[in-house]
């Protein structure tokens, strides 16, 4: 019978969680694992005891079970790991381990619990034990709702959140500041700064209605953002050859569009170009707008023609005005929030991922 740290049994879900350790565990070669009947009732450091051996190395493992793990939860559990240390004499040199189980676990919370060598499990498979000349690391894709999660908080309007947030890396915000900046409702906002706070990229001041919050790793949320761009096919795009030459262009385009009232930004190499020059050439503009009819009439104007291959314009469609709130207008044209153009760069071809490089490096500098 398993207990809790409470001296009760364990919920049916955390009891679920180690039974599937156990079997991860029974799947590593020259291993074998159990759960140790006796438990622990009474002790409030850890919920479950299991027992084995691991690749061919005795082991007991003393599992502390959550629901969900994030950076936040990650700081708490490290501490409580140390004090389990203390109590039971834990060493490098043990055959004593601890280990977090739970249902899932985010991206940066196990990259924290790597670096701390830290034993892990999550119920999609992945299984991280690092001590005593013993090292077990199967990493699997993170679980369907931990997915969830990121594409909801890298997308639609909830990606204007975070725009807006790393528009400020150093500034106290509100809720209903922020939901004015991006252009969003205030629960929307209130949500994903809620999740920024799991993940540990925000401080926080005051309660209620006077909460504010500041960004403290605008470098962290920026690389998980570009990490979940990169796995994402690249947006929608219609390709035209325009007859103009490059440097015509990149001031044409925009002028026509304006005189049209199309609303735009201009994106990828020559946004970068424009921000953090460094390119010899720039083969083709790209250009995020809310597509019209009055579009069909801009292209008419350019003499463009629609094409698969030798495009000089590229137009990606947006679903609203407000996807271009952090546009910057600079010498008399609209480009692109440089972490925008950023992300688009990601997923281009060419020489664009080394214009990303340097637009973050010379222009976003975190």
């Amino acid at each position: 019978m398993l207990y809790s740290k409470c001296g009760s049994k364990m919920l049916s879900s955390e009891a679920e969680i180690v039974r599937s350790l156990v079997g991860t565990l029974n799947e590593v070669p020259d291993s074998h694992a159990h759960i140790a009947m006796e438990g622990h009732p009474g002790e409030p450091l850890y919920d479950a005891q299991v027992e084995g051996m691991i690749s061919g190395k005795p082991v007991t493992l003393l599992v502390e079970v959550k629901q969900h793990v994030y950076p936040r939860d990650v700081h708490q559990y490290l501490y409580q790991r140390r004090e389990i240390a203390k109590r039971f004499q834990v060493h490098l040199d043990s055959s004593v381990l601890i280990l977090l189980a739970a249902h899932s676990i985010s991206p940066g919370a196990r990259e924290i619990l790597r670096e701390e060598k830290s034993a892990y499990y999550d119920a999609g498979g992945s299984l991280f034990i690092s001590s005593n000349g013993l090292l077990v690391d199967r990493q699997r894709p993170a679980a369907p709702s931990e997915e969830r999660v990121l594409r909801s908080l890298f997308t639609g309007t909830r990606a204007r959140v975070l725009l807006s947030m790393l528009d400020r890396p150093k500034e106290w915000i509100n809720v209903t500041q922020l939901s004015r900046d991006a252009g969003v409702s205030t629960a929307t906002a209130s949500e994903v700064l809620q999740a920024m706070e799991r993940n540990d990229w925000v401080m926080t001041e005051g309660s209620g209605p006077h909460k504010q919050r500041r960004l403290i790793r605008p470098d962290d949320v920026l690389d998980a953002w570009a990490k979940f761009v990169e796995t994402r096919k690249a947006p929608k795009q219609h390709r035209y050859y325009v007859p103009h030459s490059s440097l015509d262009l990149t001031y044409k385009v925009p002028q026509v569009l304006e005189q049209r009232q199309v609303e735009y930004e201009v994106t990828g190499e020559a946004a970068a170009q424009h921000y953090a020059p460094w390119l010899t050439q720039v083969p083709t503009l790209r250009v995020r707008i809310v597509y019209s009819d009055r579009v069909d009439d801009v292209l008419g104007e350019l003499g463009a023609k629609s094409t698969s291959e030798g495009a000089n314009l590229s137009i990606y469609e947006v679903a609203s005005t407000k996807d271009l709130l952090h546009r910057n207008r600079e010498d008399g044209v609209w480009y692109a929030h440089p972490i925008q153009v950023y992300l688009d760069l990601l997923r281009m071809e060419g020489r664009a991922r080394d214009a990303a490089r340097r637009l973050r490096e010379e222009r976003i500098k975190f």
